[in-house]
């Protein structure tokens, strides 16, 4: 998307189109946030056994949406939509996590 060389320079540039937070979801790496104050890596929830990525990336903007309403920061929004993306690998399928985390109460 703009032929950048890292996450990093991606990054800066989406930000210097006037946006006001970058987040670059980066599988297993975690995901790169950038504010007009920071910019730092969140890493991956360790030890996830990835069985499908359907649904990841929907599942990680739904944790950090979920968060975000919540009124919670934007690095404990990343965090949580880590923590969702890593739910949904776990599982064949884009919505199978949650009926296994959520309605079964695991």
């Amino acid at each position: 998307m703009t032929k950048t060389r890292n996450v990093e320079e991606a990054a800066e540039q989406i930000k210097h189109t006037g946006v006001g937070n970058v987040i670059i979801k980066c599988g297993k790496r975690g995901c790169y946030v950038r504010t007009d104050e920071d910019k730092y890596w969140i890493p991956a929830v360790e030890d996830v056994e990835c069985i499908d990525t359907t649904g990841a990336g929907d599942s990680f903007a739904a944790g950090f949406m979920s968060a975000l309403l919540a009124g919670r920061s934007v690095i404990e929004c990343a965090e949580e939509g880590n923590r969702y993306g890593a739910k949904a690998v776990q599982y064949v399928g884009s919505t199978e996590w949650l009926r296994h985390e959520i309605l079964d109460g695991k």
